[in-house]
């Protein structure tokens, strides 16, 4: 079934599958390219016959609104909780996208999003324009600055074997790398590798 109407293109920024998805048959999707504003946003999709047949979610937008989803997480103990990081800010729903509530992070573009390996009241967030690194600590509700990195877009990593250590890359205004830069403490203070 074709996702996006009458549109011609739709770009997918992320994927989400809940750890339910065997019995929940549950798909959610992020619409708008990452890279490409063009191709235009929906907000969040949602699937819950394994992609056969779409709604919309609570975040709705229009393609060519201004409003994108550039990243959407489930938290790993809740698969009714989402967190998305977009153009308008970061917001929750914690009734699998019926609704979305606004977060402390609103008003900010938001780039990416990803939950502490083994604590998901953890979540580390990287922004689009600004360069910063943020942190939550109840789960993405509150915010705050962890990094600035003088740059723009922020990409994040975290992994397993290493719980508490982050990685994050900026882009540099102009094009290319502003820097790579590692947090050991669980985002409590970030340092510049490179």
């Amino acid at each position: 079934q074709r996702l996006n109407g009458d549109f011609g293109v739709l770009g997918v920024a992320d994927i989400a599958v809940p750890q339910d998805f065997a019995t929940s048959n549950t798909l959610y999707v992020a619409t708008g390219s990452r890279d490409e504003p063009i191709h235009g946003s929906m907000g969040i999709m949602k699937s819950t016959n394994g992609g056969t047949t779409w709604s919309q979610t609570d975040i709705t937008y229009t393609p060519g609104d201004g409003g994108y989803v550039f990243r959407l997480l489930i938290d790993p103990t809740n698969s009714s909780k989402l967190i998305a990081a977009t153009s308008l800010g970061i917001f929750i729903s914690t009734n699998g996208g019926d609704t979305f509530l606004s977060t402390s992070m609103v008003g900010l573009d938001m780039n990416d999003l990803e939950f502490h390996p083994t604590n998901s009241n953890y979540v580390y967030a990287g922004s689009r324009w600004n360069g910063k690194i943020y942190r939550s600590i109840d789960g993405g509700w509150t915010w705050e600055e962890r990094y600035s990195t003088g740059g723009t877009r922020v990409e994040l990593a975290v992994t397993a074997s290493s719980p508490n250590t982050i990685f994050a890359i900026a882009a540099h205004p102009d094009g290319g790398m502003q820097g790579i830069y590692k947090s050991t403490s669980s985002g409590g203070n970030f340092f510049q590798i490179k």
